[in-house]
């Protein structure tokens, strides 16, 4: 490393000016780099005989020069012995080293590989010293090194898709980079993820000075070397899935992921050329509508640019943006933190949604959650999503709130699974956690198709009254008046006018969903009203 041997030769050329001339000199320091840095990372990788798996994926990857001669990186690696048993044992189905796809052999270098080299007490440091801070850092892995195709067959079944039934395309799961989490001490430390935590999710146990990426332990850290540092993990490093591949690959998950799913769609990426078809393709990524920092509300058009049509509901955050931040500022705070979900199994939906189960007022007006409108399901899908994992520890249970500031009441045995994807914590729960509009009097209305102005009404944009309904202190008698009795309303402000001046007003959901009333006067005439006067009118009918 060129600013190592700057320093050695700093230092070596004080030592010189207090050493007695009779003393020999070691090395040069201008030519020679000094005994304990170790040969360039190819070369001892070589030197030690049991990396022979991973040697022969740098050659085939084109890194062979990059690994004798650049620097400086990090990089992790896995012994012959992981290899062994990855072979033996893993969800990709690959079970010698012949059969691994060229794709996966870039994923495994590449996203075990950071551009500068850090000392493994350094990697939860911030440019400018801050120690503790650094959660996730982006890896050398390009986002078009792995590029699934997908069968349209296969995406949900919405509008979005239709076009892509019957055909395979390249499809991006996100468009940014992939992002590696590591705990070391200080980061622990400073972010209050105590050891509990940590073996409650990843099932490992963690010693003081334990530095682990995800659930992969590293086994030997920190090895010098001309271009930088190794660090050699316990098994094969395959970076993990995000949040929505897993939920959407969990068949267990399946009546969630179906509701999640209804507010994904293919946009397009850039073009790319085929080396299959030989000709330029459009590469698309997938994204989910949210009102998050990494925002999309906007609907594609038919080419899967962005629209100027706006969605009907979106989520809390994109479950399968990697880079994903849910707090404002710079761009680095996705390095800080990372989001968590609560995902309940297929069988606590339908206790759930059904006659006798807390969502039967769901039940009693849908029957079936096909038919629940997209605005109710966002809600309920949102519900289920932290924006900060570490406002979602298992030690922090009994206080968690969610993002409206009301208790989430789950305990650990409502757990029955963890997975720590590369975006983001999830827990597998044996309950729904509905919003809690919808286990007050504000869920019927919310339900109910007849009551939409109500529905408006109750919202903090008119009366507030969604506030003191909300409290589940108090008890409510809630009169509610139907969409189709809002339609005659005598506006008691015009009955002090003239006999040709008098109101009768007729409310509605206009279609940019505000409420607006059109005033007809005994005279006949009529004017559409949907400034102020509205919440007034509404308050005194509430």
């Amino acid at each position: 490393m060129q600013y190592i041997k700057k320093i050695s030769a700093v230092f070596l050329f004080i030592l010189v000016l207090f050493v007695p001339t009779g003393c020999e000199t070691r090395f040069d320091p201008f030519e020679e780099s000094p005994n304990w840095l170790g040969p360039n990372i190819y070369d001892y990788l070589e030197q030690q005989k049991n990396y022979t798996t991973y040697l022969r994926l740098i050659d085939d990857c084109g890194y062979k020069e990059t690994m004798q001669k650049t620097g400086s990186v990090t990089l992790f690696v896995a012994d012959d012995a992981a290899f062994t048993r990855f072979f033996a044992n893993n969800t990709l189905g690959i079970t010698r080293y012949e059969e691994i796809p060229e794709q996966v052999k870039y994923m495994i270098i590449r996203s075990g590989l950071l551009s500068n080299a850090y000392l493994t007490e350094k990697l939860s440091t911030t440019e400018t010293g801050n120690q503790g801070q650094i959660l996730r850092r982006t890896t050398a892995l390009q986002i078009t090194d792995y590029i699934p195709v997908v069968s349209g067959d296969e995406m949900p079944d919405t509008k979005y898709w239709a076009a892509y039934i019957g055909k395979r395309f390249p499809l991006l799961q996100d468009g940014s980079d992939w992002t590696m989490l590591h705990f070391t001490d200080k980061s622990m430390a400073l972010k209050g993820i105590s050891n509990e935590d940590f073996e409650y999710i990843t099932g490992k146990q963690r010693q003081k000075g334990d530095v682990y990426i995800f659930g992969l332990k590293i086994k030997q850290k920190d090895i010098a070397c001309k271009n930088g540092y190794i660090n050699v993990l316990e098994e094969v490093y395959v970076p993990p899935v995000n949040m929505a591949q897993y939920i959407r690959s969990n068949s267990g998950l399946s009546s969630f992921n179906k509701l999640m799913s209804r507010f994904c769609a293919p946009y397009f990426y850039n073009t790319f050329y085929n080396t299959v078809t030989q000709k330029n393709d459009s590469l698309f990524q997938l994204r989910y509508f949210n009102s998050g920092e990494n925002k999309m509300l906007f609907a594609p058009d038919t080419h899967g640019n962005i629209s100027n049509v706006a969605v009907d509901a979106s989520l809390l955050f994109d479950p399968g943006w990697n880079k994903i931040q849910t707090s404002s500022g710079n761009n680095m705070l996705y390095a800080y933190d990372m989001p968590a979900m609560f995902v309940p199994t297929n069988s606590a939906m339908s206790e759930y949604f059904s006659a006798s189960g807390a969502g039967s007022d769901l039940y009693d007006e849908f029957k079936v959650w096909d038919s629940v409108p997209n605005t109710i399901v966002a809600d309920f899908v949102s519900n289920h999503m932290k924006k900060s994992f570490l406002t979602a520890l298992p030690t922090q249970f009994g206080a968690m709130k969610d993002e409206s500031g009301y208790l989430m009441n789950v305990t650990r045995g409502n757990i029955e699974g963890k997975f720590l994807s590369r975006n983001g914590l999830i827990y597998t729960i044996n309950k729904v956690l509905p919003p809690l509009d919808y286990r007050t009097v504000v869920g019927p209305v919310k339900i109910n198709s007849t009551t939409s102005i109500f529905q408006k009404a109750q919202s903090e944009t008119y009366t507030k009254f969604i506030y003191y309904f909300r409290s589940l202190l108090n008890t409510y008698s809630y009169f509610v008046t139907l969409d189709a009795n809002m339609k005659n309303y005598r506006d008691p402000v015009a009955q002090g006018y003239k006999e040709a001046n008098k109101q009768t007003w007729k409310f509605k959901v206009a279609a940019n969903g505000t409420i607006q009333a059109t005033a007809y006067k005994v005279s006949g005439d009529s004017v559409i009203i949907s400034d102020g006067r509205i919440t007034n009118r509404l308050q005194d009918i509430f």
